[in-house]
């Protein structure tokens, strides 16, 4: 699979549903695990690589893959800003503001509605494919501003600049 890079407007269609995880969608999801980890990346969502479904591939922190369709995220709680990069966008990274935890709801590979909580770096993630889906790419979402002085959003109770902001 090739990966479509940034300005394409692909990047910025608002992707199809599916009605369930078949056989097309479990073709296209173990492709896009592959082109994932051949990449170097830790998600990919299928209009990436110009298909128009809510298919999105993660790797969690024990470099487990999760492969879902029709991810929706249903709560979200304390947001904290840290850099990101995106495949789609290749030598930049920008600073989000991105919820530590995650209630998501889907379908999972073996087509079975799903849902669960996801913390840390995994919801990070799953809200940045997520908005993939959605047509928002990183550059939407940049953080101006930051001052380096205030007390850090991710909870650590340290100043920005000896925390998130290194």
């Amino acid at each position: 699979m090739e990966l479509i890079i940034y300005p394409d407007e692909r990047l910025r269609q608002i992707s199809e549903p599916v009605l369930q995880i078949g056989e097309e969608e479990r073709t296209i999801l173990d492709a896009m695990e592959i082109t994932m980890l051949e990449t170097g990346g830790i998600g990919l969502s299928a209009i990436q690589v110009g298909i128009n479904k809510q298919l999105i591939v993660i790797k969690d922190d024990k470099n487990n893959i999760l492969k879902m369709a029709n991810p929706r995220i249903i709560e979200e709680y304390d947001y904290y800003i840290l850099p990101e990069g995106c495949l789609s966008l290749p030598g930049k990274t920008i600073s989000v503001s991105r919820p530590n935890e995650v209630l998501v709801e889907c379908i999972a590979y073996n087509n079975v509605p799903f849902k669960a909580v996801f913390y840390g770096i995994e919801a990070r993630i799953l809200c940045h494919e997520i908005d993939h889906l959605k047509g928002i790419l990183i550059i939407d979402k940049k953080i101006n501003k930051v001052n380096r002085n205030e007390q850090c959003s991710c909870g650590s109770g340290k100043k920005y600049k000896k925390c998130c902001g290194k």
